[in-house]
């Protein structure tokens, strides 16, 4: 289950980063930077644009979508083909522009 949890912790350090030099914090902002470069050292590499663009476009001839109205069920049938391995801001991208 902690694996499962391992792709949201780079997000949190990214967010951190963003509002901490917002709050003009740079030393608190840097610090986020050094531990999300020891995180990504041991996390799985996520997948690429185009592999989730091939995925998703099998799942969408596979699950019969035609229009936005299958987003979610399109999002959800893609995130489980990569098992945790593909940034759920990519898959929304990449199915968004296949349904516009």
């Amino acid at each position: 289950h902690l694996r499962a949890l391992l792709p949201v912790f780079p997000e949190q350090r990214k967010d951190s980063m963003e509002q901490f030099t917002t709050g003009n914090r740079p030393e608190l902002a840097e610090k986020e930077g050094v531990e999300l470069k020891i995180l990504e050292v041991y996390l799985p590499q996520t997948a690429s644009l185009e592999a989730i663009r091939t995925v998703a476009e099998a799942k969408k001839t596979e699950l019969g979508i035609t229009d936005a109205s299958g987003a979610g069920k399109l999002m959800g049938a893609v995130i489980k083909e990569f098992a945790g391995t593909a940034d759920g801001t990519d898959v929304k991208a990449v199915v968004t522009e296949l349904l516009a």
